[in-house]
């Protein structure tokens, strides 16, 4: 679950981004299953090569292991619906997950901040004197 902190007199709520939203009920239930302690259990009881067997042929479905780059859609989006609608005041949501860049204003005039991938470009926001601000380490 994300968090709520105030640095610098800027009220953040800080997070990965995985699992917010409405209407992602398929993610919701794979997800799920990878979090079972009970599925976990019979995953680790497969031998070694049949596990990853299974992971690969997994991972091989994925958008990142296809080089397809993820385009964030805006108030399309799960997460956008879910800042939009935080019950609290909060000046920046922060998150990760999506291996993409995204910065924009929601409706309540709080800003959605998504930082792009680490595996690829390093990314970090900086706050100073109030003002966050976006880069890249390479």
């Amino acid at each position: 679950q994300p968090c709520l902190v105030r640095i610098d007199g800027v009220r953040f709520c800080l997070g990965h981004g995985d699992g917010l939203g409405p209407g992602i009920g398929r993610y919701r239930f794979i997800r799920g299953v990878f979090h079972n302690r009970v599925c976990q259990k019979l995953f680790s009881s497969l031998h070694p090569t049949l596990a990853f067997r299974l992971g690969e042929g997994w991972s091989r479905h994925s958008r990142l292991a296809k080089s397809e780059q993820y385009v964030f859609r805006g108030e399309d989006e799960p997460l956008w619906k879910w800042a939009a609608a935080f019950p609290e005041k909060v000046d920046v949501f922060l998150f990760g997950h999506y291996h993409c860049n995204f910065d924009a204003m929601l409706p309540s005039g709080a800003r959605l901040v998504i930082l792009g991938d680490w595996m690829e470009r390093s990314p970090y926001a900086c706050l100073s004197a109030g003002i966050l601000q976006q880069g890249d380490l390479q």
